[in-house]
């Protein structure tokens, strides 16, 4: 199961700032997680999320385990730099690491 990708070309993201967002609320609505170290971790349930593997390339045999890391949500709250639900479209974000984490939406350029 995967986000359906969205094409953000002719838009740019709008925060309201007055909106902070809990970890709850992520737990709760948010699908897929990136951070601003450029990791994708998607949503398990119970506040857990799973590190999302890179595509195979190469020759790699892919009868071999694929090791999954499971990290709580709480500890990457600090780090998170957009949620997305699970439509593709981006509901909570930053611009800054220093900033809260708010509710955002897509707009036209």
């Amino acid at each position: 199961m995967s986000v359906k990708t969205k094409s953000y070309k002719h838009l740019k993201p709008f925060y309201y700032y007055g909106k902070v967002v809990n970890c709850a609320d992520v737990e709760e609505k948010g699908f897929e997680i990136k951070t601003f170290d450029n990791r994708i971790y998607v949503n398990f349930g119970n506040g857990f999320c799973i590190k999302r593997v890179k595509n195979f390339k190469g020759n790699l045999n892919v009868q071999e385990p694929v090791p999954l890391q499971v990290v709580p949500i709480a500890m990457l709250f600090d780090r998170i730099k957009w949620v997305a639900n699970s439509n593709g479209d981006k509901i909570f974000g930053r611009k800054h690491s220093s900033e809260n984490l708010v509710k955002m939406k897509m707009v036209k350029k």
